[in-house]
């Protein structure tokens, strides 16, 4: 054992048990320059109980999800006013992710209820109030667009997801197949783009809200058979002599796939003027 009996030295498993870690984890700090210990002539390496100090610090900068090499630097080279910064770097990063976090669960508790009110429908609609929307084209057809705009913004959407919907703007043409000329993209409620500082650009479009019918549906689809949804939803509108006064929107909620069927869930927004 070393000679110096001023501080008590431990084996590396006392050690890790005494501070309720595991002796890999050790190694690992060890290894980074957190933690230092002593060999002895036989080989075996010793924690002085004094290394506890630095070793509780490293607990809580982990929490703060700090990175090793940060937490050394700072620890053995930094200020009070460099850990001060740096905490705070840590506290935004946690607090967007705590905010996307709760958007999530939010999202989550909104998809429970709709499931809650399809029960034993396929499909009904509904005049409600929603409100504008943030939509980001992607594709036209089977083709992205080949857009730097898109392309720059899609990661900051992307991250937002479910918050963020997939969604096709649909152009109404009553006797056409409004299909073909449709847009794929995302689409996210202005509020909740301004809640989570999701960005935008001139590529963005705003699409008004306000009162509109909502048709929700959730339909399992026999391949290769064509999704008929938005040609049922096409007929009623016929049916009842309205046109709408905008693009249509189709959100989706959910797809799920199988070799011979596809199941599909979600919403078409479509403005009126009543």
């Amino acid at each position: 054992m070393p000679d110096n009996q001023k501080t008590k030295h431990y084996r590396i498993g006392t050690y890790a048990q005494n501070m309720g870690v595991t002796p890999d984890l050790l190694k690992h700090y060890e290894k980074m320059g957190l933690l230092h210990a002593q060999a002895s002539e036989n080989g075996y390496r010793y924690y002085p109980f004094s290394e506890s100090v630095p070793l509780l610090e490293c607990f809580a900068l982990r929490n703060y999800e700090m990175p090793l090499q940060q937490m050394h630097d700072l620890l053995y080279e930094g200020t009070l006013e460099d850990l001060h910064e740096a905490l705070g770097e840590r506290a935004q990063a946690l607090e967007r992710r705590m905010l996307r976090d709760q958007t999530v669960l939010r999202e989550y508790q909104a998809f429970d209820r709709w499931m809650k009110s399809m029960e034993g429908r396929t499909m009904y609609m509904l005049m409600e109030e929603r409100q504008d929307v943030y939509f980001l084209p992607h594709s036209k057809g089977r083709d992205f667009l080949e857009d730097s705009r898109i392309r720059d913004l899609l990661p900051r959407w992307i991250e937002w997801m479910p918050a963020v919907k997939s969604c096709r703007k649909i152009v109404y043409r009553e006797n056409e197949d409004c299909l073909a000329d449709s847009y794929w993209g995302l689409a996210v409620p202005v509020s909740a783009a301004e809640e989570c500082g999701i960005p935008v650009n001139d590529v963005v479009e705003r699409l008004p809200g306000g009162r509109q019918m909502i048709c929700h549906y959730r339909v399992n689809i026999a391949l290769p058979k064509r999704n008929t949804v938005w040609f049922r939803v096409k007929d009623e509108l016929k049916k009842a002599s309205l046109k709408p006064s905008g693009p249509v929107r189709q959100i989706v909620l959910a797809s799920l796939f199988s070799p011979d069927s596809r199941t599909a869930c979600g919403w078409f927004a479509i403005p009126l003027d009543l």
